[in-house]
């Protein structure tokens, strides 16, 4: 869910990486209708995934995301902006890898 804790030199950043298909790992139940919901992990697949997660919406859209860590720390991340468009340019997604890296394929 989050990014990987950096190398030497690298500056941290916090950044949520991504947040998608949450219907496949977790079950849903509703804490306030349209303001909270609880969603726990429904397998043991991805050790990397909180066990539980809570969502706050806010005027229907995400607002803040709980969760404890390994060390049963709470994280809290709070979407202070969110920027929707009608269409997104596809030259986004396209990845630009420098000649000095080598793509392997793992088995």
């Amino acid at each position: 869910m989050t990014k990987q804790c950096p190398e030497n030199d690298e500056t941290v950043d916090n950044r949520l990486a991504f947040i998608k298909n949450l219907d496949e790992y977790y079950k849903t139940d509703t804490i306030y209708v349209d303001s909270v919901y609880r969603l726990t992990k429904t397998g043991e697949d991805d050790e990397s995934l909180p066990d539980t997660l809570v969502i706050y919406l806010r005027e229907s859209r995400l607002f803040a995301i709980e969760y404890l860590d390994l060390n049963d720390d709470m994280n809290r991340v709070i979407i202070s902006k969110q920027i929707v468009s009608d269409s997104v340019d596809a030259d986004r997604f396209r990845i630009n890898l420098p000649d000095s890296v080598e793509i392997i394929t793992l088995p």
